[in-house]
Order: C-alpha cells, then structure tokens, then sequence
C-alpha cells in the first residue's frame, strides 16, 4: 500500500499529568503510516505563569518533529520577546527563527543522524518521563548518543576560551527533555553559534 500500511495500528501511549493551574492528557497513535512521524511538547511548567503544549506534524520527517520537540521549548524562552511577556509575539518570532535555523548545516548534520537512525529502527515510540514532555522513539539512548557524539566532537577542535564561555559557571546545567529525571546525565545544549547564527 505504498507509504502506509495495510492496516493501522491502534496501539496508543497516553500521558496525564497536572498542576495547581491545570490537568491535561495526551495520546498518541501510529495510525496508518509505516512509522510514528510525529512528536509533542507537554511541559505543565514552562514558567512561573505558563504552560507549553505543540504538537509537531512529521510529515516533513519524523526527524524534524523529534528535533522540535528537543529544542523549540528552549529556543523560544531565550528570545527577548518572550523574556517580555510578548507570547504570540515570541510565537511568531520564535517559529520563524527556529525554521530558519532548520536550514542551518549543523542543524542539519544532527536531522540527519536522526533520520538515519529512525530509518534503521522504525520501532513503536515511547513516553520518556511525562513530566519532561516530549513523546520519542523507543531508540532515544542511541540517538542521544549519537547527537552527544557529533556536539563532543565538534567541541573538541573549539578553543577552551569558547568552551568556557559557553559552558563556564554560569549556574546553568541543560538536562536533555529525552531522559528520565531518574538518570543524572546531563547533556550539552544545541550548538550556541547555531543559535545565534539566525538572529
């Protein structure tokens, strides 16, 4: 039947979860397609006053959908806009931005990797965590390693003045939304100068 299957499957991962402000649930369902294509965010809090919900369509690629989901939450609390409380602005300027950095060769290289990997292992997704957030494949561990490889890698030729300026002691730690709060790995960030590039 070409891109779909010949039956669907029906099989559905639900997550609920709440907080003083709100309750919500969330299902996802393979469906008809040869893979799981899409990913969520439900992160009940985002902020002190707010919460994050997105849904994103993996018909572009399920690569892009997972890489969304990783990154777009972080992406948006770092611009100005909304710093400021301006949200449907941040929204407009953070979807424009994050799409132009989709195009950014780095970017890239690590949508690859996902691609390849998804590709290879076509397997159910599953929930990590729930109050992290995000939906993943069941192959997280190998694309995390995968992505942390290629973020050391391209570390390791930068001057240490750049490494701690990116990572110096900033009080910052960046735990990666793919893994259990249960495990203490934490994970590098995107790529600052991808970041920056599209500003």
């Amino acid at each position: 039947m070409g891109a779909y299957l010949s039956s669907p499957i029906c099989d559905k991962d639900t997550i609920t979860s709440s907080n003083d402000r709100l309750a919500y649930a969330a299902s996802s369902m393979q469906g008809w397609r040869m893979s799981q294509e899409d990913a969520h965010n439900a992160i009940l809090d985002f902020d002190d006053k707010t919460s994050f919900f997105a849904v994103y369509d993996g018909h572009g690629g399920a690569e892009i959908a997972l890489y969304c989901a990783r990154h777009l939450p972080d992406f948006l609390k770092q611009l100005d806009s909304y710093q400021e409380g301006r949200l449907k602005d941040a929204l407009i300027e953070g979807f424009l931005k994050f799409d132009s950095l989709l195009l950014d060769p780095n970017v890239k290289e690590i949508l690859q990797t996902l691609a390849d990997l998804k590709d290879k292992n076509d397997n159910d997704e599953q929930i990590d965590d729930a109050s992290d957030g995000v939906i993943v494949s069941t192959n997280v561990s190998e694309e995390l390693n995968v992505e942390e490889a290629q973020l050391l890698k391209k570390e390791a030729e930068l001057p240490i003045e750049e490494l701690l300026k990116r990572y110096g002691d900033d009080g910052k730690t960046f735990q990666s939304p793919m893994i259990s709060k249960n495990k203490a790995h934490n994970l590098l960030k995107v790529d600052d100068k991808t970041t920056k590039n599209v500003e």
